[in-house]
């Protein structure tokens, strides 16, 4: 798609509402070829829109400052400016995260998703799903 029109149809669907929400597909920097085309950073660079990091913590601690700073170096111009664990242990699990990701990275940790036996979220845990029959633009699931 051309970033114009990418640009042009953000603009257009955006403006009634106070949050505009992107949600990523894949890695943040995983695209088509080596250099992130498709990306998710690249298309957050193109719209000039903050990146919110969702991260899976499962049985991490120091290691997820590591990966959130290696993320903001890697392309200083994707602007990421917060994070959300996922599949957090428990409050100390939690502590030990918030203090190293702020302490090492500098992003702020603006959320926290406790892990939770049994319970499991389909892909896009956010609830949006492209219409299988059209590969049109996405809708609102209620999961």
């Amino acid at each position: 798609m051309d970033a114009d029109l990418i640009r042009r149809s953000f603009c257009f669907h955006a403006p009634s509402f106070d949050v505009a929400l992107i949600e990523g597909n894949r890695g943040l920097y995983d695209g088509i070829d080596l250099d992130g085309a498709t990306s998710t950073a690249e298309l957050a660079k193109l719209l000039k829109a903050p990146v919110v990091m969702c991260v899976d913590c499962t049985k991490t601690t120091r290691t997820m400052a590591a990966v959130i700073s290696g993320c903001v170096q890697f392309d200083p111009d994707a602007s990421i400016r917060g994070v959300i664990l996922n599949r957090v242990a428990g409050s100390r699990h939690e502590s030990i995260l918030r203090r190293s990701i702020e302490h090492y990275s500098g992003v702020p940790v603006i959320g926290a998703c406790r892990s939770s036996a049994g319970r499991s979220f389909p892909n896009g845990i956010w609830g949006w799903c492209l219409p299988p029959s059209t590969g049109g633009p996405p809708t609102r699931s209620n999961p």
